[in-house]
């Protein structure tokens, strides 16, 4: 039953195994129990049963035991994992490294913020003034119609101009995965979809579509916008802590740039690979 609630941690179990059997000097607690010499340490144990999401047992001591058969069961195939040199295997090493670098980040991030002065109301307010200031204030309705070139898609706009119909055209014309939907994006705003694409779409009236075509990395655009309304801002209080979370990207991105200055790069030049056929705007 033990396993079955808690296989999710399994993989974590395992790094923390791994971690405190090769830095003893790190965890000095005490030891709880020994597999072929690997220890399992109370500050293993700790680790591990915080992340319970809910009790083993109801008797304290039972729920020990049971946690601690599973931590052996677990460091058992640590062992043999590391006996036959699985942690040696191309995708495992990868994985492996993959996990240690992104805890290593997170640290890193936190570490990072510490060395920030605390982040006050009066910030956050100000931040998010601006963020309001900075912000579209208008959602469109629109449509669209992509194509491999300049030249087709003027063609489209000719045809257009002649009056035929934008959603007829999208079904027969466009390479995108809105064809079939007449080429209706639905509701788009501010940050929805690519700069240029959105900057188009801004400067068309209600009914109106694009005269000339619109290039993104998704091809070329014939936009249409439909309608349009007011987009709803969200008080500060809802969004207070996704500003201060701005505020502290600012803080790590200024601090990378600190270390990409001091650190030594070198990235090696590459043959830039072919684009995939793409047609959508959103991104």
């Amino acid at each position: 039953m033990f396993a079955k609630r808690n296989i999710s941690l399994l993989i974590l179990a395992l790094a923390t195994l791994t971690l405190v059997g090769c830095k003893e000097d790190i965890d000095t607690s005490a030891v709880l129990a020994t597999v072929d010499g690997e220890p399992i340490t109370e500050k293993a144990y700790d680790f591990f049963t915080a992340r319970l999401r809910q009790p083993v047992h109801p008797d304290k001591a039972k729920a020990k035991e049971l946690i601690l058969k599973q931590l052996v069961t677990q460091q058992l195939l640590v062992n043999y994992a590391l006996h036959n040199k699985i942690d040696e295997e191309l995708d495992v090493y990868l994985a492996l490294a993959r996990q240690r670098n992104a805890l290593l980040i997170g640290a890193a991030q936190r570490k990072i913020l510490k060395e920030f002065p605390t982040i006050t109301e009066s910030q956050i307010k100000a931040r998010y003034a601006k963020e309001v200031d900075a912000t579209h204030k208008l959602a469109y309705k629109t449509s669209h119609i992509v194509l491999a070139s300049e030249a087709d898609a003027k063609a489209v706009i000719a045809e257009l101009d002649k009056g035929k119909g934008f959603a007829g055209l999208a079904k027969s014309k466009s390479k995108g995965p809105t064809k079939d939907k007449g080429g209706d994006l639905g509701w788009v705003q501010q940050g929805m979809v690519v700069p240029a694409f959105f900057e188009a779409v801004t400067k068309l009236k209600k009914g109106s579509y694009t005269k000339t075509p619109v290039k993104t990395q998704f091809g070329w655009h014939v936009i249409k916008v439909n309608d349009s309304r007011k987009i709803k801002i969200p008080p500060y209080d809802k969004v207070k802590a996704d500003v201060a979370r701005l505020i502290q990207q600012d803080m790590l991105a200024k601090k990378v740039e600190e270390l990409r200055e001091k650190a030594k790069i070198d990235i090696k030049k590459v043959e830039a690979a072919k684009p995939e056929e793409s047609s959508e705007a959103k991104g």
